[in-house]
């Protein structure tokens, strides 16, 4: 028979060697870089170093970006002249890699603190927060950064406004345009200030016998439908245009509220969201649901078939593609597809 103090001794050696077990840890200095005051003209970049304190390779997979970020990523040890900057990299312990945070400011105004969240496999903290923040002085300040339309019919126009304030010396907007048939632009100048009205606009009819000009159909588009506007200013402007993001939203035979899904930045937490499907007219069935990530899920309830509730689980943004969508089919005559934009918060 072994003794209690034979047992007792095996599990101490059991947790010693736990303890011991070789695994990365990211490390770096300060967390937050602060710019100070920059002109909106301006691109800032800061390099954060960041080092592996553990005691096995440490993995970066990649870096989540606010809008109007970017990421370049050295390991400074291996780096020559025709080194590759790149999202993701491996640093072995002890040594360090270099990442470079860029933001653009333009279109940008006041204080600002934008934060980018590295990716890595450290099993105590697998997302890292970095944070560039700082005060904008806008040469050129929109009163909005985007414009939402919201028509009540496919047969009524909507209005929408953005005021420009302009810094001293700064000339007035020239022109701005859109490419897209059912929005129409204007500018109205006020002193300092210029009014940019922005109109859906449902198309008239052609003439009988008249050749058809682009989509023109004599109704707003239903649903969600996005466009970016440029403003444009004369020669010598502190930049040569601004996009401003335009997004009309016209109700169809299934309303879907709310049109669009929001996300937190954080790619390291994880999200419910809900949606509700109805059709005033008549029944319908969800035949599919396709999303950005096909780790997310969804739970479907309707008592009469003509609303639809749909509880949306475990969204985060991870590695979103480009305009992520959540695309829903239904066997309406009428409505047969749906969609739900997703978007990521700044």
């Amino acid at each position: 028979m072994k003794s209690a103090a034979y047992y007792f001794c095996l599990g101490l050696l059991s947790l010693c060697v736990v303890a011991h077990c070789a695994q990365p840890r990211l490390v770096y200095d300060d967390p937050v870089h602060d710019f100070g005051v920059v002109e909106d003209t301006a691109t800032v970049s800061h390099v954060f170093m960041l080092r592996n304190a553990g005691d096995e390779m440490l993995s970066i997979s990649g870096v989540t970006t606010c809008c109007g970020g970017s990421v370049n990523f050295a390991n400074i040890e291996s780096q020559t002249s025709d080194a590759k900057l790149r999202t993701s990299c491996e640093i072995a312990p002890g040594e360090s890699a270099a990442l470079t945070l860029s933001l653009v400011l333009k279109g940008r105004s006041g204080p600002q603190e934008k934060s980018f969240y590295v990716a890595s496999d450290d099993p105590a903290q697998p997302f890292h927060r970095l944070c560039l923040k700082g005060h904008v002085a806008a040469k050129v300040a929109l009163s909005a950064a985007t414009v939402f339309l919201k028509a009540t019919s496919e047969q009524d126009a909507v209005t929408g406004t953005i005021t420009v304030t302009l810094a001293p010396g700064i000339p007035h907007p020239t022109n701005v345009t859109a490419e897209v048939s059912w929005l129409d632009t204007r500018i109205e100048h006020v002193g300092a200030q210029a009014k940019v009205i922005f109109t859906a606009l449902p198309k008239p009819p052609r003439p009988s016998g008249t050749p058809p000009e682009g989509n023109e159909t004599g109704t707003l588009p239903k649903g969600i439908s996005r466009t970016t506007a440029q403003l444009y200013f004369p020669e010598g402007a502190p930049y040569p245009h601004i996009d401003i993001p335009v997004t009309l939203y016209v109700p169809q035979e299934i309303a879907v509220l709310p049109p669009d899904i929001v996300l937190p930045h954080n790619p390291s937490v994880s999200v419910q969201r809900n949606a509700t499907l109805r059709s005033p007219s008549r029944p319908f069935k969800i035949l599919e649901v396709r999303y950005p990530d096909p780790s997310w899920t969804s739970e479907l309830r309707s008592t009469d078939g003509k609303v639809w509730r749909i509880k949306f689980d475990g969204l985060r943004t991870g590695s979103l593609p480009g305009n992520p969508e959540i695309i829903i089919r239904t066997d309406h005559p009428d409505c047969p597809e749906l969609v739900i934009q997703v978007r990521v918060e700044e």
